[in-house]
Parts: C-alpha cells; structure tokens; sequence
C-alpha cells in the first residue's frame, strides 16, 4: 500500500519544542539539524517496518489534525530512546482506500 506518493518509513511529528539547524563542514558544506523534535521524529520513523505501517504520528500530532480525510490506527504506546515516558502511536492511512 502506497500513501499518497510518500514510501513505508515516512513519518510526521509535532512538537512545541524547538530544533536548531547548523551547517557544518569546512569543504562540503552540509545542514545539520538536532533537537528533539528530529530525534524523535527518527525513532518513530525507526518502527515503521517494524508495526508494518507506511506512515506513523505521535498522538500530539494526531489530537492536533482536524476534518483530515484520513483513517487513524491507534497502535500501542511504545518506548523511544531519549524519552523518559512512553510515546502513543498511530497508523494513518486515507479514508478510501477501502481496507
């Protein structure tokens, strides 16, 4: 199953907390970006393959989407590295796609 034109491992976060972009390297220039909001967003996007979804959100993200033509899968709350509670997951997929 395809989401849009987004691939398995795709993954949207939302957090109040900050992230701070940086570009790096003396030569070959790059951008950095750190905070928790990015650490974060990489470890859920780390489950994917693991609960075998294509897209997953935080539950802040999911209490903050409104009237989207979207179906939420409310998953288990699961532990993230850096994290000192658990964080609720959740499986979107769109509205129509008829599973």
């Amino acid at each position: 199953m395809k989401f849009g034109n987004k691939r398995r491992g795709q993954v949207i976060q939302q957090y109040t907390i900050g992230w701070t972009v940086a570009e790096v390297g003396k030569y070959k220039k790059e951008i950095a970006y750190h905070g928790d909001t990015i650490n974060t967003a990489s470890r859920i996007q780390g489950k994917c393959n693991e609960l075998n979804q294509e897209l997953l959100i935080s539950e802040n993200l999911q209490h903050g989407l409104c009237n989207a033509n979207v179906i939420f899968d409310k998953l288990d709350s699961i532990e993230l590295k850096g994290k000192e509670s658990e964080t609720l997951l959740y499986a979107v997929r769109p509205a129509n796609s008829g599973e």
